[in-house]
């Protein structure tokens, strides 16, 4: 897990779900680019958090990566100052994502799957 991905954790209960929160500085250099006039969070970027915290509830510690991201919808914009809430619950054999930012939706994940890294032993060029 990446702790510096979310800013608290709020509830982990392991296998089932978890709830992380992210706050949105208005100092991160991304708002730099994207977009100056009207700063807004990269949504890879909000995914990276949302496969933190299902990493995090499936408790696979620091070495996951995101294996499938499905269902992904963006509502809301996510702003600088915003401070970020994302619940993941266990669905079959991956997890369901909600992203609320002042209690209101702003994104959602039908399915996303993470698991350990795959650590290739390299292979001959």
């Amino acid at each position: 897990m990446q702790t510096e991905t979310f800013d608290r954790i709020v509830t982990v209960d392991p296998g089932i779900s978890a709830v992380v929160v992210r706050n949105i500085p208005g100092t991160l250099p991304i708002f730099a680019t994207h977009f100056p006039r009207f700063p807004l969070y990269p949504g890879v970027l909000l995914l990276d958090t949302i496969a933190a915290a299902s990493a995090l509830a499936a408790g696979l510690g620091e070495c996951w990566e995101l294996r499938e991201a499905r269902g992904l919808r963006w509502r809301a914009p996510v702003r600088p100052g915003d401070c970020v809430e994302i619940q993941v619950t266990a669905v079959t054999d991956a997890w369901r994502a909600i992203v609320t930012v002042d209690g209101r939706k702003v994104a959602s994940a039908d399915r996303i799957e993470v698991g350990p890294t795959e650590i290739s032993t390299g292979g001959t060029l």
